[in-house]
């Protein structure tokens, strides 16, 4: 979902919707700037990912076009990005709000390289190396999206940077919120992939350094994004002095508590706070806690925009 959204025009073309139903004819008939510059290829294109509808209108002759849920779902993760640029000082860089962050997020290496250093710095050489960039030509353009990320605030460094480790800033981690909000509007689709290629667990670790917890909980909790326990899908964190850490192995004792739970439940919660379909077990209350904190970012000033009657 995030490559529909962030085609040029797309954003636009959501908010348009929003105010009126639009024909295909009103580019020829209204200029741009009168609020119906939607062209017939991004119409398209969101009516193929079941954000938009068609039908006609009275005289039977042309089409008109209208949001559905999930085109409603998709606008709020596109002012959700605005919001983003606005906080980032990003607003003025583009004319469409929201895009400039999420083609962002959408252009190669991008978020690979966020999750890489989502429990740390690293170097330039072993980020490369790390987010696969093995060829010479992949290694190009990897380097050139750490520069750009670098250029736009999202990547911190001293001087010179090729010898400096890279770290994420908290307006880079704040971005993995928008990434779980376009996996929430694909959610449908979930149910049918393997849990091992879902990816929650990236954008969950580059967040958890924003979370916020009361100072007197501590101890150690996993979450398993899959219902078979496998480690590789698995979350564990370390609770303390206010804050989570993401630790790299699971600890063999002292667990405080454990949750297992399929991708879309785990998504359902972070999104909108319901915990449904989550088994668990171990201190309860404490859970209940740290996972209701790690969705809190996701679900920060977030909500479907109103409906335009």
């Amino acid at each position: 979902m995030l490559a529909v959204l962030a085609a040029p025009g797309a954003a636009r073309t959501l908010r348009e919707l929003a105010r009126a139903e639009v024909t295909r004819s009103c580019p020829e008939r209204r200029p741009p700037a009168a609020g119906h510059g939607c062209a017939a290829s991004r119409l398209l294109r969101l009516e193929r990912v079941g954000a938009v509808s068609r039908s006609l209108d009275p005289s039977g002759e042309d089409p008109r076009f209208g949001l559905t849920d999930r085109g409603w779902e998709l606008l709020g993760v596109a002012e959700r990005a605005a919001r983003w640029e606005e906080r980032a000082g990003w607003s003025a860089r583009d004319r469409e709000p929201g895009h400039a962050a999420l083609a962002t997020l959408s252009r190669p290496y991008t978020f690979a390289i966020m999750c890489q250093l989502a429990d740390g710095s690293l170097d330039a050489a072993e980020l490369l190396e790390r987010v696969g960039a093995a060829r010479r030509g992949e290694r190009h353009v990897a380097a050139r999206r750490v520069q750009e990320m670098q250029g736009r605030g999202l990547l911190a460094s001293a001087d010179p940077p090729s010898s400096t480790p890279l770290s994420l800033t908290d307006s880079a981690r704040g971005l993995a919120a928008i990434v779980l909000l376009a996996l929430w509007c694909e959610r449908g689709s979930l149910a049918h992939r393997p849990a091992s290629t879902v990816d929650l667990l990236g954008p969950m670790r580059v967040l958890v350094p924003l979370v916020g917890l009361p100072a007197d909980l501590a101890g150690t909790f996993l979450l398993y994004q899959s219902l078979a326990r496998r480690p590789e899908c698995s979350l564990c964190l370390r609770a303390s002095g206010g804050s989570l850490t993401p630790l790299a192995s699971i600890p063999t004792s002292g667990l405080g508590g454990f949750a297992i739970a399929a991708p879309g439940a785990w998504l359902r919660t972070l999104v909108t706070g319901q915990t449904s379909g989550i088994a668990a077990a171990g201190d309860l209350d404490a859970l209940a806690v740290v996972i209701s904190a790690l969705g809190s970012p996701a679900r920060l000033g977030h909500g479907v925009p109103d409906r335009v009657a």
